[in-house]
C-alpha cells in the first residue's frame, strides 16, 4: 500500500490545503478590516476602542477559522475519496493534513513573508484594506480548489485502471 503512494498527489493536496486556508483567512481579515486597520495604523485614540478581552478573541478567531476549515476540507476530501472506493488517497490526503497540519504551530499562515507574498493579488487592485483581502481570498480560493479538483480528478482517473 506505501509503494502505491504518489509522492505529487500529497503535494497537490497540501499545496491545495494550504491556498484554502490562506484564503479563509483573508476572508476573515476583510471581515474584521476595521480591527485591523486600527492595529496596523496603531493610532493611540482608536486602540482603547480594542479591551484586552476583544483583543484576544479577536486573534483566537483568526487560529480556529484556519483550523476548523482545514479539518472540513480533510473530512470532505476523504468523504469523497472513500465514496470513490480509493484506499491510497485516503493515506495520501491524511499525509497531506498532518503536513499542514505542522505548519500550523511554527506560524507559517502568519508569517510576513507567506503574508506578503499572499496579499500581493489584492494590492494589485485596490488600497482598501477590505478589497485587498476580499479579491486574495477569492483568487486563492479558486487556485487552491483548482489544484484540489484536479488532483482528486487525476487520483479517481487512476484508480479507475488499478
Amino acid at each position: 500500500m506505501l509503494k502505491k503512494l504518489k509522492i505529487k498527489n500529497i503535494v497537490l493536496e497540501s499545496l491545495s490545503f494550504i491556498l484554502i486556508l490562506f484564503s479563509i483567512g483573508k476572508f476573515q481579515y476583510a471581515y474584521r478590516s476595521n480591527e485591523y486597520n486600527i492595529l496596523l495604523n496603531t493610532n493611540i485614540d482608536k486602540v482603547d476602542k480594542l479591551d484586552v478581552g476583544n483583543l484576544s478573541d479577536f486573534l483566537l478567531e483568526s487560529f480556529w477559522w484556519k483550523l476548523l476549515s482545514l479539518v472540513i476540507v480533510f473530512i470532505s476530501i476523504e468523504i469523497f475519496k472513500l465514496w470513490s472506493k480509493n484506499k491510497t488517497g485516503f493515506l495520501e490526503t491524511l499525509i497531506a493534513f498532518i503536513l499542514v497540519f505542522f505548519l500550523f504551530p511554527i506560524g507559517f499562515f502568519d508569517s510576513g513573508n507567506t503574508n506578503g507574498v499572499i496579499n500581493l493579488v489584492g494590492d494589485i487592485f485596490s488600497d482598501n484594506l477590505k478589497i485587498k483581502m476580499l479579491i486574495a481570498g477569492v483568487f486563492w480560493l479558486t487556485v487552491g480548489t483548482v489544484i484540489l479538483w484536479r488532483t482528486l480528478k487525476n487520483t479517481k482517473h487512476n484508480n479507475a485502471y488499478n
